[in-house]
């Protein structure tokens, strides 16, 4: 049995894990806080998508939520 073996790509804008390459996307500008406003605007993602996103990946321990509208990057 051969072994497989994975390489990182891209994902399209329009799969979720291109959404959420997108969401930390907008952080790169050395940005910390974002409120999910802002996050959609940088981003390009819609606002109900990004919102969802953020709360995943919140739950992923990826973002952190520091109030009811604001989210910051993990480092």
């Amino acid at each position: 049995m051969s072994a497989q073996v994975f390489v990182a790509a891209s994902a399209g804008p329009d799969e979720v894990l291109g959404k959420a390459q997108l969401i930390f996307g907008a952080f790169e500008s050395g940005a910390v806080r974002l409120r999910v406003a802002e996050l959609s605007r940088r981003s390009w993602v819609p606002k109900a998508s990004a919102y969802r996103l953020a709360q995943e990946l919140v739950q992923w321990g990826l973002l952190e939520r520091l109030s009811r509208t604001a989210a910051t990057r993990q480092s």
